[in-house]
């Protein structure tokens, strides 16, 4: 495998971990949210 190959899986690969942590602090942020119209 070149070296080019092994880049762009290497890229594909922290585009979708970064995707995954974008989702799970969406998620995070909206429930804080939600939490804090429910407390007031």
């Amino acid at each position: 495998m070149s070296n080019r190959e092994k880049l762009k899986k290497r890229i594909s690969f922290v585009l979708s971990l970064a995707q995954v942590i974008v989702q799970v602090c969406i998620v995070y942020l909206a429930y804080k949210q939600y939490k804090l119209s429910k407390d007031y």
